[in-house]
């Protein structure tokens, strides 16, 4: 997401005086270009929300738009409509019991939003729900921050997803289904070892690693090595 990178920027604008030029230019992009092309389609040149998709990976992706930029701008009303969404995602999010305790299972079309029912949604797009939640989380921001929500997710993934690992992945958060093991490498889901009160993301995890990643000198699959700096951050 662009505005989370034009964040990063913005916060180390210290450090290089490049890094303060490109968060500005991605700022006024983001605002002045992609915003205005959106709100003049949409006919709504003030207020929110100007431009919606109702299945959760891309909500979700989008909460993590407003609320940065409103860290970038200043403006309230990013704050507002990214607090609004949070509460939508958490309005969709179930807890099911596992067999590692509570875990959360969310619609993939947001049926509780005015969106379609598709059921649980897809590990594939799963991945980037997880990511928003996670990087929300550790913003504090809003319901992601709330004492058991990322606790339940990671139960999600060690439950459900990695139901069939090291030899498969579900095919769907609830653990039905099949798919390839492969997507694990380019997936956020280690991370959750951070919460993860079983053990099995990191011991999962260092399977997979060491039965896809073929060039362990020079790895290429950087979400699994960053799972495991994030389980040494459990206090």
């Amino acid at each position: 997401m662009i505005s989370a990178a034009a964040y990063a920027f913005y916060v180390n604008r210290d450090i290089n005086k490049k890094y303060e030029e490109r968060s500005k230019f991605w700022t006024n992009y983001l605002k002045n270009h992609f915003e205005a092309k959106w709100r003049a389609r949409k006919r709504k040149s003030s207020g929110f929300p100007f431009l919606e998709k109702k299945l959760t990976h891309a909500y979700a992706q989008w909460n993590r738009y407003h609320y940065y930029m409103y860290k970038l701008t200043g403006e309230k009303g990013y704050h507002d409509e990214a607090a609004k969404m949070a509460q939508v995602i958490k309005n969709g999010v179930k807890t099911v019991n596992s067999s590692l305790g509570q875990a959360a299972i969310w619609d993939h079309g947001m049926p509780h939003f005015g969106g379609k029912s598709h059921g649980p949604q897809p590990v594939n797009y799963a991945r980037y729900t997880i990511q928003a939640m996670a990087d929300l989380h550790f913003e504090g921001f809003s319901v992601y921050a709330e004492p058991g929500f990322m606790e339940k997710v990671a139960n999600t993934v060690s439950a459900f997803v990695l139901k069939k690992a090291p030899s498969a992945l579900a095919d769907k958060i609830d653990g039905s289904g099949s798919s390839s093991i492969s997507i694990y490498g380019i997936s956020p889901f280690a991370t959750m070892s951070l919460w993860d009160q079983s053990g099995l993301v990191k011991t999962i995890t260092q399977q997979i690693y060491h039965n896809i990643e073929s060039n362990t000198s020079n790895p290429r699959r950087v979400y699994m090595p960053t799972g495991f700096i994030m389980s040494t951050m459990k206090k």
